[in-house]
């Protein structure tokens, strides 16, 4: 049985620890998965020998793909109704493809390019439109159905902040040096990524069992069900939307950039690509660490439009440090930071 104590605070919209610690472990568990992939390049290419042109070509229009997803998503969330609520169940529905489908990226067969890019195509985007949109896009609204307390989800989102780095220091640091390990080649791979599967698993059932929805808004029940395209007009005259979507665009062409070339770059210009695991983990365990010390004081006297502003700011700036000597390693170690 749980503790009563927990389940009345949880019940008035105050969150226990553990489950705000659970809540962020539910990225912790995408981003294990995810940080591998900011590799996957990596692994085409030096690995599955893979043309990088088709490469390329296949994450070109898999994104076009993507943002389709993401809409239609959207769309379903809203209208699922079951007994864990709208968000909640498809934490566990989508739990076990996304783990397979991480799998199977990485069984790329042999044979003719024809094969190989539709096999690319195929598992790339059950694994990044299909599955992980199933999985992230009801994951990033549930907070808002455990509580309506503002300060509460600001809790879980700097627990979720702090928590999901993890994943992708496990996945980026271990990764390399475990498949070197198991034989550094393909199936050492898969052998890996199966690892990595299994656990971002284990911990996505864990964050399922422990977060549950407790909001209940009365007045959406009165409410006629908005037509599709009356839904989509609205959206596309919400600036506060079209606001929020470039930042986030700007974060992902950045992070998506320094991910897919970060290994070449040290590969190549550093002549180790073991570099790449100590440069990530710099940058990624710093971010815990300012996420983790400053971040909920700041956030407390800022406000969140102030911290976004700052943080962009802050970004800018390093990156312009990283141009004036990009050659040099422990320059871009002094930039990262």
């Amino acid at each position: 049985m749980g503790n009563p104590a927990n389940a009345a605070a949880e019940n008035s919209g105050k969150l226990s620890w553990l489950t705000r610690v659970a809540y962020g472990l539910g990225d912790t568990a995408q981003n294990i998965v995810w940080g591998a992939m900011s590799i996957l390049t990596f692994f085409y290419t030096d690995y599955a020998g893979i043309d990088p042109a088709m490469v390329g070509l296949v994450f070109l229009l898999s994104r076009c793909f993507d943002g389709f997803s993401d809409i239609i998503m959207g769309f379903i969330v809203e209208r699922t109704n079951s007994k864990w609520g709208k968000s909640r169940p498809w934490i566990l529905w989508t739990s076990v493809p996304f783990a397979l489908s991480i799998v199977l990226i990485y069984t790329v067969p042999q044979g003719s390019s024809a094969l190989q890019f539709a096999y690319l195509f195929v598992t790339y985007n059950f694994c990044t439109t299909i599955c992980y949109t199933a999985l992230n896009l009801p994951y990033g609204s549930l907070s808002a159905m455990m509580t309506r307390i503002s300060k509460e989800r600001d809790m879980l989102s700097i627990t979720r902040m702090t928590l999901s780095p993890l994943g992708k220091i496990l996945a980026v640091s271990a990764t390399l040096p475990l498949v070197k390990m198991f034989g550094d080649n393909q199936m050492a791979w898969v052998e890996v990524m199966s690892m990595w599967a299994v656990l971002g698993l284990l911990l996505l059932l864990f964050c399922f069992s422990r977060c549950k929805e407790t909001v209940v808004i009365e007045a959406r029940k009165k409410v006629a069900k908005i037509p599709v395209g009356k839904s989509l007009k609205c959206l596309a005259l919400n600036k506060y939307f079209w606001m929020a979507m470039t930042i986030w665009m700007m974060q992902n062409v950045i992070f998506y950039i320094t991910g897919t070339v970060l290994p070449y770059y040290c590969k190549y210009i550093f002549m180790d690509s073991s570099l790449y695991s100590i440069l990530y983990l710099l940058e990624t365990g710093l971010t815990i660490g300012f996420t983790i010390v400053f971040c909920p004081a700041l956030l407390r006297k800022f406000g969140k439009r102030n911290m976004s502003l700052i943080g962009i700011s802050v970004c800018f700036v390093g990156h312009l440090i990283y141009l004036l000597n990009p050659l040099d390693f422990n320059w871009v170690v002094f930039s990262c930071v």
